[in-house]
């Protein structure tokens, strides 16, 4: 989903690098953002088919980098759209840590399978180096007074955020 901030963040690294995007929300209005924000093609997982869509935007050859930090509610999807030759990168489990592992998709499709906490020192230096750049934009939802912290988790845990809540600290 487009609202999280692992996935703006996704999404402004891909985009600066290039990449064509397809992101999901449930949230029209997220969509719409996310759409304003760079994404090639959106789709509405509560109501749409995200596999189809994944193909269609492809021309049936599906995403050569998927960007899984759900886990149990998305992992089969994930498998599904992910190419030949794909990268899945695990980045989170909100949804629950064990789904079924589905292991013959893995070696079918020849997928590499990535796990990710923060990324290495590169990983960060080039990160920064296109936010410093320009190239990519970090995406803040709102910045919120520290006191105000328990409103600003309220409204994440409501999944009402499009990127990232910063804390501002007198």
């Amino acid at each position: 989903g487009i609202g999280s901030g692992v996935s703006t963040a996704g999404l402004a690294i891909a985009k600066a690098l290039g990449a064509r995007t397809i992101v999901t929300s449930s949230s029209d209005a997220k969509l719409m953002r996310a759409r304003e924000l760079g994404a090639d093609a959106t789709v509405n997982h509560a109501g749409g088919d995200v596999k189809a869509a994944v193909r269609e935007a492809t021309d049936g050859h599906g995403a050569d980098i998927v960007i899984e930090h759900v886990g149990e509610a998305t992992w089969r999807t994930s498998l599904d759209v992910a190419a030949r030759d794909g990268r899945i990168a695990v980045c989170g489990a909100t949804s629950g840590p064990n789904p079924p592992a589905a292991l013959h998709r893995v070696w079918w499709k020849q997928l590499t399978i990535l796990g990710s906490t923060m990324g290495t020192k590169a990983d960060f230096e080039g990160a920064y180096e296109l936010v410093a750049s320009g190239r990519a934009r970090p995406v803040v939802d709102e910045v919120v007074p520290l006191a105000e912290i328990q409103a600003a988790h309220a409204r994440l845990e409501a999944g009402e955020q499009l990127g990232k809540i910063v804390l501002a600290i007198d």
